[in-house]
């Protein structure tokens, strides 16, 4: 068995333990990687907030994609794809990104011999990332797809709830909701062509490098026009937390100065603790 005192003023934070922490090196994929997704039908995605349950056990399983992930040199169209380091490769589809410790932003994207280029990258995501996370971010893209394209649009991400993920394939704890809106315009010599939003919502745990379960609806100028839900058809690292959440013990409650937290494992494996606050900030660990 593991002790830990802290004091009281700390006891405020004891609540983010529980929160995931996203960062560039826990969440994105990297070249090399390969996830293959199932794709269905989740119907609503449920309410947002703090220790939701998400439980889409009995999702049907529509067939099969898988996205590999290469290097930019790799892919084509590369040379036009500025500062791309990471490029989502699926059935003749290429998505390229610029991941770094601070962000990963969409670069450009290629598919059907159309090569759009983001000449202002949008932010798919910003780290750290934790509940109640939030930014918006506007792109310029440029394109031709029979006459030149331009597309201004504006991104809105909140991470709007964490919890428990249940899926055909497993469950999965200390998942981050990540909740993104598009809106954007397709404009052809001054013309708008296509108004679109894009309503996504993606969940996420630390230390599985790719999005767990994602849907998104498309509406095209007032119309919707697709719904694509897909899930990991592997899961992998499940269940870290529940290895010891049983065996934690927190005293005395209520306490006034000082506060003792005690974990044990039930399967006699070393394990270790980090307090954090709502930044992410490790305030206290314990070896």
């Amino acid at each position: 068995m593991k002790r830990l005192i802290l004091p009281i003023l700390l006891l405020s934070s004891l609540h983010a333990m529980a929160q995931p922490n996203l960062t560039s090196a826990n969440s994105l994929p990297t070249p090399g990687m390969s996830t293959t997704y199932n794709t269905t039908d989740i119907g609503t995605p449920g309410s947002g907030g703090a220790n939701q349950t998400w439980n889409f056990a009995t999702i049907p399983n529509n067939g099969n994609l898988t996205t590999d992930y290469i290097t930019c040199s790799a892919a084509p169209d590369c040379g036009v794809m500025t500062g791309s380091n990471v490029v989502a490769s699926s059935s003749g589809t290429y998505m390229y990104y610029q991941n770094s410790n601070s962000a990963s932003s969409i670069r450009g994207m290629a598919a059907g011999g159309v090569v759009m280029n983001f000449t202002n990258p949008e932010d798919m995501m910003r780290f750290p990332m934790t509940y109640n996370t939030n930014y918006s971010d506007s792109f310029l893209v440029s394109y031709t797809s029979g006459v030149p394209f331009i597309r201004r649009g504006n991104v809105t991400v909140t991470a709007d709830g964490y919890g428990t993920l249940i899926l055909p394939t497993g469950t999965y704890n200390n998942v981050l909701r990540v909740h993104r809106v598009e809106e954007y315009r397709d404009e052809t010599m001054g013309i708008v062509m296509f108004e679109t939003v894009g309503d996504q919502y993606m969940w996420y745990q630390a230390g599985n490098h790719d999005v767990i379960l994602s849907s998104v609806n498309l509406t095209i100028n007032g119309t919707s026009a697709t719904k694509v839900d897909v899930y990991t058809a592997t899961p992998t690292s499940t269940n870290d937390v529940n290895m010891f959440e049983t065996a934690l013990t927190i005293f005395p409650n209520p306490a006034s100065e000082l506060v003792t937290v005690s974990f044990e494992s039930r399967q006699g494996n070393n394990i270790g603790f980090t307090l954090n606050d709502l930044s992410g900030r490790v305030v206290a660990a314990k070896e």
